[in-house]
């Protein structure tokens, strides 16, 4: 648990923004393995759905529902975020924010929750 935690803080120390590093630093040590890849994979899933690559999520802040991403050409795109933790995994999705949103957000939430449910059934493999 050592060595992952030291990685943890070099990955946060680098990718996180300050109040993310800051939150994941000051948490107990039992609730930091959930912590780092939620915000990790919300940093991947601004990036998908922007088609940036991940250095332009280096230190920006994503702990709340609509972040500001750099889209590219000097323009900035507002996305929506939502995550699913669960025992052993994390899944962030992200979606352009705007007037339908909530039913963005709704719809993400059945993906996710479809996805789910095809992981958890057992795979079956024809000859």
């Amino acid at each position: 648990m050592v060595a992952a935690t030291a990685g943890m803080d070099a990955a946060a120390a680098w990718m996180f923004s300050p109040a993310e590093a800051e939150d994941l630093a000051a948490a107990p040590p039992e609730a930091r393995p959930g912590m780092f890849p939620r915000a990790w994979t919300r940093k991947e899933a601004a990036c998908n759905a922007t088609g940036r690559p991940l250095d332009t999520m280096r230190r920006r802040d994503t702990r709340s529902d609509i972040v500001q991403v750099d889209a590219g050409h000097g323009t900035a795109d507002d996305l929506a975020l939502h995550t699913v933790n669960e025992d052993t995994w994390t899944w962030s999705v992200a979606w352009p924010a705007g007037a339908s949103a909530a039913g963005r957000r709704g719809s993400a939430a059945a993906t996710v929750e479809s996805a789910i449910e095809t992981f958890e059934k057992p795979l079956a493999f024809g000859g």
